[in-house]
């Protein structure tokens, strides 16, 4: 799924070092963010490398997820 890019910036965080969502994952082929959380087949092979070759650790955890992405202040 698709994130549009206000989300991106406002729940996710995109940027906002440790603070941005571990989730957040850019697809360059598609040219789009998507997450995660979704457990899209074609997001998580890209998710597990950057979480495994990451070198800052992200730790943004600031929705609830599929289906309807609503931010929260304490995600589980």
């Amino acid at each position: 799924m698709h994130l549009p890019e206000n989300h991106v910036r406002t729940v996710c965080k995109k940027g906002h070092g440790e603070e941005t969502c571990q989730f957040l994952t850019y697809l360059s082929g598609e040219a789009e963010w998507r997450c995660a959380k979704t457990g899209d087949p074609v997001v998580m092979p890209v998710w597990v490398a950057r979480k495994r070759d990451q070198t800052v650790v992200i730790k943004g955890n600031h929705c609830s997820g599929p289906p309807d992405f609503q931010p929260v202040i304490d995600a589980a």
